[in-house]
């Protein structure tokens, strides 16, 4: 064999490796445990709470209708009231936040956060009768009160 042909080939099988070796690499850091992210949030989190997350995020009437209002407290320290509140939409993942969910004991955390810890969503919902409600809800910004983003 040439010693074109032996370089060659060596790049090839070269890389086949790295190829093989990044999507392995991959797939690792997509699960956790043997379970996908998606996996570990439906164990740990109620069936029943699922469905109405599903429904709170879709349905207006249905959000408003499972909110303890008045809420405490925006970030000037008044409430939240049904009156002014902007109902919330689904969580759409584009890559540049992280959504978590934690049950403790029935309560339920979500938050939602960039990476780099400058923006930071945060709610709770308790059981309530045969579903839930949202008990709190707080958002945090770093930007915010910030002399960046006043305007001249």
């Amino acid at each position: 064999m040439s010693r074109a042909i032996i370089i060659r080939t060596q790049l090839l099988v070269t890389a086949v490796l790295i190829s093989i070796l990044l999507v392995s690499c991959r797939d690792q850091s997509t699960q956790q445990n043997g379970h996908t992210h998606q996996e570990i949030i439906t164990q740990d989190i109620p069936q029943a709470f699922l469905k109405f997350y599903m429904n709170f995020l879709s349905d207006t009437t249905f959000q408003k209708e499972h909110i303890l209002f008045p809420l405490k407290q925006k970030a000037d320290g008044t409430k939240w009231t049904r009156e002014e509140w902007v109902c919330h939409k689904p969580y759409n993942d584009n890559g540049e936040f992280q959504q978590q969910f934690s049950n403790m004991n029935g309560l339920i955390l979500e938050t939602i956060s960039d990476p780099k810890g400058l923006y930071q969503l945060e709610r709770r919902y308790m059981p309530s009768g045969d579903s839930y409600a949202m008990i709190y809800f707080s958002v945090m910004n770093a930007f915010e009160n910030s002399d960046d983003w006043r305007k001249d």
